[in-house]
């Protein structure tokens, strides 16, 4: 088996806008890394029914950078 090496980690609070490096982060069988895209920015007209855990959305519902 091939040996993976990360050499930066990067995480995105705000979906779309500038990233921050981390040294470590969190993984969580079934959920994404603690503080990626934690907010976003989203059209109006796109408002969504927050009553699913993590309402997934494609991109283009949301104000890109």
């Amino acid at each position: 088996m091939k040996q993976i090496f990360v050499k930066q980690l990067f995480i995105y609070p705000i979906k779309g806008l500038t990233p921050q490096v981390q040294e470590s982060v969190f993984l969580k069988v079934a959920h994404g890394i603690q503080g990626d895209r934690a907010f976003a920015l989203m059209y109006r007209q796109d408002e969504l029914n927050m009553h699913t855990e993590v309402p997934w959305m494609r991109k283009h519902h949301f104000v890109m950078y």
